[in-house]
């Protein structure tokens, strides 16, 4: 049994994206776990969802808040809602699930639109971040991560070369919602400065196709 995991609130433009994704799945969840600490509303839910209003004390209490509704037994994958996902992105995480406890994606893609900016994670390690967005993991290693959440600390985690996320970066501060737990995604932060240009978001047409339109049209 599969539960797909999804913070939101103050998004509700980047969380209609996430109903599309999350909808078109291969592997469709059997539940999917919704936590809002904003209160406003998400519109239309499909059947088996679950939404929970939770208190707003950031990001990593609101995917704590989550995991605690997960039924037991099953296993997670968390899916952002301020990134985008392949139709097989659960159907990957689920597959390797079977043979490793907690799964994250590597290499990922990261583009911030409204600086047409670029770039790609690093390679694998056998110890890593945890990162939610990217990560899958096993019911009885939530302790685990709700552990690594509080520490963002590193932990022995299966990378795998999925394909299936790239992140979305720029909410806030261009695209449309409240911005997430770091400020550096600020165009002005030394980190963006690292990243390379993407001129007119053409590596971003590029690598997501027709979807891509679904973020592009949201900017100014």
């Amino acid at each position: 049994m599969i539960a797909v995991v999804t913070c939101t609130g103050g998004r509700p433009e980047l969380f209609e994206l996430t109903k599309r994704w999350v909808d078109r799945q291969t592997v469709r969840p059997d539940v999917w776990v919704i936590t809002n600490d904003v209160g406003d509303p998400v519109g239309d839910l499909p059947g088996y969802a679950r939404l929970h209003l939770i208190e707003s004390q950031g990001a990593f209490h609101a995917l704590s808040a989550a995991l605690s509704f997960v039924p037991s037994g099953f296993d997670v994958v968390v899916m952002e809602d301020d990134d985008w996902y392949a139709p097989d992105h659960v159907e990957k995480a689920v597959k390797q699930l079977r043979h490793h406890r907690i799964v994250q994606v590597h290499g990922e893609h990261r583009f911030h639109l409204p600086g047409q900016l670029r770039i790609k994670a690093g390679s694998a390690s056998p110890i890593g971040r945890f990162v939610p967005g990217l990560a899958s993991f096993r019911w009885e290693s939530i302790d685990d991560v709700i552990m690594m959440l509080g520490k963002n600390g590193r932990s022995r985690i299966h990378s795998y070369d999925g394909g299936t996320v790239v992140g979305i970066k720029g909410v806030g501060y261009g695209l449309p919602g409240r911005t997430g737990a770091t400020s550096k995604h600020n165009q002005r932060s030394k980190k963006m400065k690292r990243w390379k240009p993407d001129r007119d978001n053409n590596g971003f047409r590029s690598l997501l196709g027709v979807d891509a339109d679904a973020y592009l049209s949201l900017l100014p």
